[in-house]
């Protein structure tokens, strides 16, 4: 039943993402602030870098069986970016979202964008049920010790983590 949840959030944001998308640059070229419109440019390009290093860190250190998804981490990855925050994945979705609002400057593709962020919140919300069904007191550690996507505290705990080893 968790998993039938977590495939409707995530198709709802997957389309929700998708009209936004191509809404964005249809109006990008409407009238709009400059600064505003770079600024989402800079965050796009910035969430476009870093967007597969998850992916390849959770498929390296999570123990995925060969030819399967990384849907199916057998080990609870908490080093690399997992170590800062713990849907780095979902954090840089809704960074992209905000950043095609910003770019757009259009109601349309703000109403998009925020279904799409609230959607990546509630996927995120269904992934922890998930993961501390699978992992349990270990996530639920995990989950203290990591914020969800509050990357500034999490850099800060990371760091401390880190000297104090």
């Amino acid at each position: 039943m968790k998993d039938k949840r977590i495939i409707v959030w995530l198709t709802v944001m997957a389309v929700a993402a998708l009209g936004e998308l191509a809404l964005a640059f249809l109006f990008k070229a409407e009238p709009g602030n400059a600064v505003v419109r770079s600024v989402g440019w800079g965050l796009l390009a910035l969430s476009a870098f870093f967007v597969w290093l998850p992916l390849y860190q959770l498929k390296k250190w999570g123990g995925v069986p060969k030819r399967k998804s990384r849907a199916r981490t057998t080990v609870l990855v908490d080093r690399g970016v997992y170590a800062i925050v713990r849907h780095p994945h979902f954090l840089l979705s809704m960074a992209i979202d905000l950043a095609l609002i910003l770019i757009a400057q259009h109601w349309l593709v703000g109403v998009l964008g925020a279904i799409a962020i609230v959607a990546c919140w509630v996927s995120a919300l269904e992934e922890e049920k998930s993961s501390i069904a699978r992992f349990g007191d270990d996530y639920r550690r995990y989950m203290e010790s990591v914020p969800r996507f509050n990357f500034i505290l999490g850099a800060v705990r990371a760091l401390k983590r880190r000297s104090s080893r």
